[in-house]
């Protein structure tokens, strides 16, 4: 019982502090940039490469940047489908208030016109979040997955997007998931396929 009332006050005072902070952090209307959202593990990372490339094509107008977990965030500086990287300390941004407060200041500033979260297992405290504080005027994100986590912190979530992209409720492998994303995205035929490393450099 402890726990979970942890749990919630957790989940509570960050949701207020997101509110105060996009209260005192005044968002800049922006065009022309896209904030790109992935804050899974590495493996999940390396499987959405397959993915990660149509973004540029479907945005060639866009300034791509890819709101990443610190763990991998130098493999991804390496990739060429974005303009720029930013870390965030998954870890950090949900034990220590400073921190959560100064990337909300972040990403709020930075005055996005796009918010895409591609995750199908979204998590509230993580990318739900920065999508609510990015304050873009079109906020994307999958319908997500209906029995992982909290029903309840998911019904608060749907309403910080814009839209949510249909995904089959069956188990799909991420490489998979990830490919329905963009074809659901997009309107557009996508097959997956193994992910290649591409790098600045090649």
């Amino acid at each position: 019982m402890g726990s979970k009332l942890n749990l919630l006050w957790d989940h509570f005072r960050f949701y207020v502090l997101d509110a105060v902070g996009m209260l005192f952090c005044r968002y800049a209307i922006g065009k022309g940039k896209l904030l790109l959202v992935r804050l899974d593990a590495i493996g999940d990372f390396v499987v959405f490469l397959d993915s990660a490339k149509e973004y540029r094509r479907l945005y060639p107008e866009q300034k791509i940047i890819l709101c990443a977990n610190s763990t991998w965030v130098e493999i991804a500086r390496a990739v060429p489908y974005w303009d720029e990287v930013w870390a965030v300390d998954v870890k950090r941004l949900t034990s220590e208030l400073s921190y959560r407060f100064e990337t909300v200041r972040k990403i709020r500033r930075a005055g996005f016109e796009i918010a895409i979260q591609p995750t199908f297992s979204r998590v509230f405290l993580h990318g739900d979040s920065v999508i609510r504080v990015s304050g873009a005027m079109q906020r994307i994100g999958s319908v997500g997955d209906p029995v992982s986590g909290n029903s309840k912190l998911k019904l608060i979530s749907d309403r910080w997007y814009t839209a949510l992209i249909p995904a089959a409720q069956s188990i799909l492998a991420e490489l998979e998931r990830n490919a329905e994303f963009i074809r659901n995205l997009s309107g557009q035929d996508f097959e997956a396929k193994l992910p290649v490393l591409e790098t600045r450099s090649s």
